[in-house]
C-alpha cells in the first residue's frame, strides 16, 4: 500500500490572516465611499458652478487622468474654499479623511502581504 502524500507539509498556511481579513474589506468600503464622495462632489461643482467645472476640464467620474487629476487637486487643496460653499467644503473634509485612510489601510496590507504571505 502507498503511503498518502501529504501535501504543503514545510509550507506555510495560505489561508488569509487575520488582519487581512478586516483590512481588505476596509480597504474596498473606504475606496467606494471616497468615489461616491467624488462623484457627488463633481455632480455639484456642475449643477452649481459650471463655470468652474469647465475650468477643471468638465469632469466625470469617468475622466481621463489629466482631468481627474486637476479635480483631485482642487478639492483637495483649498482651491474649492473660494466658492463659499459649506457643503462642498464637508464633502471634500470627509473626502480627504477617506482619503488618508484608505491610503493607511493600503500600507498595512501591504505590510500584512510581505509578513504573512498572500
Amino acid at each position: 500500500m502507498i503511503p498518502p502524500v501529504k501535501l504543503h507539509e514545510d509550507r506555510m498556511d495560505h489561508r488569509l490572516h487575520r488582519g487581512q481579513k478586516v483590512l481588505f474589506p476596509l480597504g474596498g468600503g473606504l475606496a467606494l465611499c471616497a468615489l461616491l464622495l467624488y462623484a457627488r462632489m463633481v455632480r455639484i461643482l456642475r449643477d452649481r458652478y459650471p463655470g468652474k467645472w469647465q475650468a477643471l476640464g468638465s469632469p466625470t467620474v469617468l475622466s481621463r487622468v489629466a482631468v481627474a487629476w486637476s479635480v483631485v487637486g482642487y478639492l483637495l487643496g483649498t482651491g474649492h474654499q473660494e466658492l463659499a460653499d459649506p457643503f462642498l467644503d464637508r464633502l471634500a473634509h470627509l473626502w480627504r479623511v477617506a482619503y488618508v485612510l484608505f491610503l493607511i489601510v493600503m500600507a498595512a496590507s501591504i505590510y500584512q502581504i510581505l509578513r504573512y504571505g498572500p
